[in-house]
């Protein structure tokens, strides 16, 4: 029974219809198989640099968000994205080098620059976008959805407008069912609607608010991705979604990499994470588009992230926190946070039972 059900949400998936950013997509019902302890979901902070692709593993699938990262003489964040999958792939060949969902977050470059060469090296199954195709990855994302198109997959758009109190589930955004546990896959923003809230001019220009937020969960285990959400952006969703609770996680990839603007106490109450994720590239790397240039990650989101995570402490670790754009101190970190920036890839391992394993390329 529960591989027809597997069969059936993938073949609705393949035939699913791209939805206007602002439509509202009815729920199906999705067969629902409880974890067991040993259960568990993997997410990957690969280190792209200055940017953000991040890999969550289940037992029977995975799921990509974001493509970004940094290019420069330095460092070429496609080649380590498509290297690192490729590497995946090899010690889990029984995905057959296939990615059961590839989201962009929003078209910003440092989020979309490897979209195109993921979908032509890997087999991708279903995309979900914001829709928007301008800004400075709008030419990487405009391609991806056209190419989903093509190929008659899944291919899903989704705008803040009209998405349920309790975040939008439907085969492509939740495409995954595994024999040892459903993973719940759902989506709580996307693509804003100019006249759905109260925004200033700059804040309905800035794309880092139209990014979709995504979370996963799994028995007690469960991950959020809030994208690039700036401050506008997220009182708008904690307006929304805050009180109810539907945005509770046990960890989270940090809004905008770290920036100065991307996390609030609000939101960091309403999330309740026990630890953090921050994509961001090192201090080290001086070019235009890095880390340095923009100062990720700042002191003010990492002290509200260090009065506000409840998980246990990381082994202390000395890192470069910035004050501003290109001045950086090096602080003593024991918060549970994590960033590819200082520590390269992360492996967190999120049981269903509520255990929690975390793993550095850099020690």
């Amino acid at each position: 029974m529960k591989a027809l059900g597997l069969a059936l949400a993938v073949l609705c998936a393949c035939h699913h219809q791209p939805a206007s950013p602002t439509a509202t997509i009815p729920t199906p019902p999705i067969p629902a198989v409880e974890p067991g302890p040993n259960a568990m979901m993997r997410v990957h902070l690969i280190d792209v640099g200055q940017g953000a692709a991040t890999l969550i593993e289940f037992s029977c699938a995975a799921v990509l968000v974001d493509t970004g990262g940094e290019s420069n003489d330095q460092f070429d964040s496609t080649a380590h994205l498509i290297t690192y999958l490729t590497r995946f792939f090899k010690h889990r060949p029984h995905l057959h080098d296939t990615l059961a969902l590839l989201v962009l977050t929003h078209p910003h470059i440092d989020h979309t620059r490897g979209a195109r060469a993921v979908f032509d090296h890997f087999h991708v199954q279903n995309v979900l976008t914001d829709g928007l195709r301008t800004s400075s990855g709008g030419t990487e994302q405009g391609e991806l959805i056209d190419a989903a198109s093509s190929a008659k997959i899944g291919n899903e758009k989704i705008g803040e407008h009209g998405i349920p109190p309790g975040g939008l589930r439907d085969p492509v955004i939740d495409p995954v069912a595994c024999p040892d546990g459903d993973p719940d896959i759902r989506v709580f923003w996307g693509a804003v609607d100019k006249g759905d809230v109260d925004w200033d001019d700059g804040a309905i220009n800035n794309m880092n608010n139209d990014s979709i937020v995504i979370r996963f969960a799994l028995g007690k285990a469960s991950f959020l991705i809030n994208g690039d959400l700036e401050l506008d952006g997220i009182a708008a969703l904690l307006a929304r979604f805050g009180a109810s609770g539907a945005l509770r996680s046990t960890a989270y990839q940090v809004d905008h990499h770290g920036s100065y603007n991307g996390t609030t106490k609000a939101l960091v109450d309403a999330i309740a994470p026990k630890l953090a994720l921050i994509a961001t590239g090192p201090a080290d790397r001086h070019d235009t588009w890095t880390a340095y240039q923009y100062g990720h990650p700042r002191a003010v989101a990492v002290e509200l992230l260090e009065a506000g995570l409840t998980g246990d402490k990381r082994p202390a670790k000395k890192v470069p926190i910035a004050s501003h754009a290109k001045e950086f101190d090096t602080r003593e970190l024991t918060a549970p946070i994590y960033a590819t920036g200082w520590d390269g890839d992360v492996h967190v391992t999120l049981y269903a039972d509520g255990r929690i394993h975390v793993d550095t390329e850099k020690k």
